[in-house]
């Protein structure tokens, strides 16, 4: 390699950081009016279901019965029904 692409290579090489630190914050400055708590908050919920959907929920409770199977010792295994 002569000096002159070994000098490109290190200017390119120092400009790399930069150029990431900018766009780190460039994209925090546009993304912040939609971090606020209630935003996120409120996304998230969104993300499980509509207002209305999960207002018709009336309990979270499973019944079932259940198997376990532990694939490393076959003595512990359980059944169960509750």
């Amino acid at each position: 390699m002569t000096n002159l692409q070994i000098s490109l290579s290190r200017a390119i090489l120092h400009c790399v950081p930069v150029v990431f630190v900018l766009l780190s914050f460039a994209s925090a400055v546009w993304a912040a009016d939609d971090t606020k708590p209630e935003n996120i908050v409120a996304k998230s919920l969104d993300s499980v279901g509509t207002n209305e959907a999960r207002a018709a929920i009336q309990s979270r409770a499973v019944e079932g019965s259940l198997r376990f199977n532990n694939l490393l010792d076959a003595a512990k295994n359980a059944t169960g029904c509750r």
